[in-house]
């Protein structure tokens, strides 16, 4: 499995954060193309193009949210209560991912959420693990 546009283009409203895997340097994502993304880096006045086999994006395991309480995840994720019921759901194998509602969905990718498994797959970054 390699990282493709349809991986990043749900989170690209989201300000996405990156890390390159050339220079380790963390920017955000601000534009995807089919074969690279448009990057904003503190380090750069104007955007730059990086290719999608240079970076990782540095998400969220879905794991993260499977010990919280309701509440918790509800203030965490902006979300309702039938949403972190049926994240709860999609966690736990109960639902897949094709069966969740749209407003979930949008919940997943605004937080940047890993729900394709990219960090199982070595091709995002767990936010756990960075300083």
């Amino acid at each position: 499995m390699k990282l493709e546009l349809h991986h990043l283009a749900c989170y690209s409203p989201y300000n996405l954060m990156i890390q390159g895997q050339t220079n380790g340097e963390i920017a955000e994502m601000s534009c995807v193309t089919e074969t690279s993304v448009n990057i904003t880096s503190r380090n750069f006045q104007f955007g730059m193009w990086a290719d999608l086999f240079d970076i990782k994006p540095i998400l969220h395991p879905l794991s993260d949210f499977r010990d919280k309480i309701i509440r918790d995840i509800k203030i965490e994720l902006d979300c309702s209560i039938n949403q972190v019921t049926e994240l709860f759901c999609l966690i736990d194998g109960s639902i897949r991912l094709q069966d969740i509602t749209l407003g979930l969905y949008t919940v997943l990718c605004k937080n940047h959420v890993d729900f394709n498994k990219l960090i199982e797959n070595n091709l995002a970054i767990d936010i756990n693990t960075l300083k």
